[in-house]
């Protein structure tokens, strides 16, 4: 017999409170959330996981699909150890009672298009893996509404879909029928038993706390509590190594089991442990990152949903003009009385502040879009759906802001268009292969500053301080709104340690003066050092927050 699941002593016990407390006083160590669980499922086997709110369930389904660390013991999953994690996330699907976790704004089957794109799934496959997925759970006629408009069962039902898309040889359900009325759950019952199980051989590991769910679905049982698996077999084999005489009652088994927590109870057979892992099928075990695909997944899904709010797209353009008059109004105001502190610059106030204003937008979504779109995804529960895709964090943090960068690259483009043909502001001379240089080297410093800071979201959640000071400190040193020249020396040597100094400066003197290639290298060189340091210190911050939150189980806690 072949195992989709194995596991020998999986045990998890979740870090102590940090925080102040964990100053104060030394915390006692945790109970662990699960502990010591020895468990096999076979290949094509309906497996049910019972136990109440609390048992543990949750926390051993995330551990076997890689979203959580263990703290010790070991599992085999379609034949890959759990550190094999993109093997793993390629063969299997998943789906939990949250039915949030889907873009509202997108239609079902937009939905589905971009999840596909996550499993790296071929371009000319993905049309009918979708219909198959949508036919499968019978969303067929209505995959083109918004999802924003689907009942309950509806959403659950649509997450099976999502979780069908790569073929799945195991799927596994966290108590899917949570919140549906009788008439959802007993069609979601028939097309798990019926159509996943019967007819496509689909191996399903099922948790719930309810008893008859369990009976009528499951071939096997295991029941959980306090994170132990107190018991394990079919209803029969149940009753008769609990020695009740009750054979048609599995509550009062269960309750049985409840009046003892904490105890080991009946562990598995011993040709269960004795079991040894299948061998893996074909699945590249490197996690595919931002590939072109992927990008353009990501800028398409936040295409529709920016163009599914006209008015607040509009209302961002207009807001352009009214910044832009704002400050030539105040140019006029201010004449030629600052005329020689912005000589370098050509002497005039507003094309000084317009370039201040439009680039340094560039350091405001490099700083707050990553932490941003990390939050978003985490309280909507989308990033816990795209974490069970092959597709790397990393990458998928990256082309969560593509969108963002994108839409800035379009305000600047409006900024400078406003100033160049209607107030007067002459880039003619400018030198625009310098100026793009600099841009790209401003956006590594500004997006590795970024990163660093959805590092902080990711372990803090909130109160993140990285974006906090340079967004304080960028305002009043960076030269954004005035020259460097008016500030005291003291305050000038700190404008030197922020790159949108440098940035914000080598811009200005690119497309107003025309500087050369040249006379602007020692900007250039500064913008690529601050690159060549924050860069790596990003990737490796970022390493370590989401392996914390693995170990912690806070991935998707906000």
């Amino acid at each position: 017999m072949s195992w989709a699941i194995q596991t020998q002593a999986l045990t998890k016990r979740f870090p102590p409170q940090s925080g102040l407390r964990r100053l104060l006083a030394r915390p006692e160590p945790a109970p662990p959330a699960v502990d010591g669980v020895t468990l096999t499922v076979g290949s094509g086997e309906m497996f049910g996981l019972l136990g109440p709110n609390g048992a543990g369930k949750t926390t051993l389904i995330k551990m076997l699909c890689t979203l959580v660390i263990p703290t010790s013991g070991a599992a085999y999953i379609n034949g890959f150890n759990l550190t094999q994690e993109s093997a793993i996330k390629a063969s299997i699907g998943l789906v939990t009672s949250d039915e949030r976790s889907f873009y509202w704004r997108l239609s079902g089957r937009q939905n589905l298009e971009f999840f596909a794109h996550l499993h790296n799934i071929p371009d000319e496959e993905i049309k009918g893996r979708v219909q198959g997925a949508l036919d499968t759970v019978g969303l067929g006629q209505i995959a083109d509404n918004r999802f924003l408009t689907y009942a309950t069962g509806m959403r659950q039902r649509l997450s099976i879909a999502r979780a069908l898309l790569n073929r799945p040889r195991l799927l596994f359900l966290d108590e899917p029928t949570k919140g549906l009325d009788p008439l959802a759950t007993q069609r979601l019952h028939r097309l798990i038993r019926e159509q996943l199980v019967n007819e496509q051989g689909i191996t399903v590991f099922l948790t719930t706390h309810d008893l008859t769910e369990a009976e009528g679905l499951c071939d096997r049982l295991a029941i959980m509590n306090q994170g132990h698996i107190v018991a394990c077999g079919t209803l029969d084999e149940l009753v008769g190594k609990i020695g009740t005489n009750q054979h048609d009652s599995l509550q009062s088994l269960f309750l049985n089991l409840m009046e003892k927590p904490g105890t080991p109870g009946i562990p598995a057979s011993e040709a269960h442990l004795k079991a040894h892992p299948v061998s893996p099928a074909h699945i590249s075990l490197a996690g595919h990152g931002l590939s072109p695909r992927v990008a353009l997944a990501f800028l398409k899904k936040d295409l529709i949903n920016e163009l599914s709010y006209p008015v607040s797209f509009l209302l961002q353009m207009l807001s352009i003009f009214f910044a832009v008059g704002v400050f030539y109004f105040i140019s006029q105001m201010l004449g030629s009385t600052v005329s020689n502190l912005l000589a370098p610059y050509g002497g005039e106030y507003f094309p000084f502040v317009l370039i201040g204003i439009a680039f340094s937008s560039y350091f405001g979504v490099g700083l707050s879009s990553f932490a941003n779109n990390l939050r978003q995804a985490q309280t909507t529960g989308t990033l816990e759906a795209m974490l069970t895709t092959p597709t790397s964090i990393s990458a998928i943090i990256w082309a969560s802001s593509l969108w963002d960068y994108l839409l800035t690259t379009l305000k600047v483009i409006v900024y400078l268009a406003i100033g160049g043909l209607w107030l007067h502001v002459n880039f003619n001379q400018g030198n625009i292969v310098a100026a793009l240089v600099i841009l790209v080297l401003t956006l590594l410093s500004f997006s590795s500053i970024g990163i660093i800071a959805a590092s902080f979201v990711m372990v803090l959640k909130r109160g993140d301080p990285i974006a906090w000071f340079l967004n304080t400190l960028s305002g009043l040193l960076g030269g954004v709104y005035y020259p460097l020249e008016v500030m005291p020396g003291w305050m000038r040597w700190l404008a030197g340690w922020l790159p949108i100094t440098y940035a914000l400066q080598s811009m200005r003197l690119a497309l107003l003066q025309g500087a050369s290639t040249m006379s602007l290298l020692p900007q250039m060189l500064t913008l690529a050092a601050f690159g060549l340091v924050l860069f790596p210190m990003s990737l490796i911050a970022f390493r370590y927050a989401v392996r914390r939150a693995k170990l912690e189980g806070s991935l998707s806690h906000y």
